[in-house]
């Protein structure tokens, strides 16, 4: 399970290795406490994300686990 919590948000995808880096491919759902949540099955192996918030880039700040994203930021990244 993948949480974002903003619950001013219009939008919000999770987005990463494990759609191909597809920004519309996997869109979160927001709860009535303004938590964005989306639960995926992942394969096992080394994962990086990052969420598209309105249309912003943003690395998991609940995830210490990250990575240079080779453009400047960070990306986050889970291992299975």
């Amino acid at each position: 399970m993948f949480l974002y919590d903003d619950e001013q948000a219009k939008s919000v995808f999770i987005v990463g290795s494990m759609n191909n880096w597809d920004t519309n491919a996997t869109p979160m759902e927001k709860d009535r406490n303004g938590i964005w949540k989306i639960v995926i099955k992942l394969d096992p192996g080394k994962h990086t994300y990052k969420f598209v918030v309105d249309g912003n880039w943003h690395f998991d700040q609940n995830n210490p686990n990250i990575e240079d994203d080779g453009y400047g930021g960070s990306n986050s990244v889970i291992e299975i």
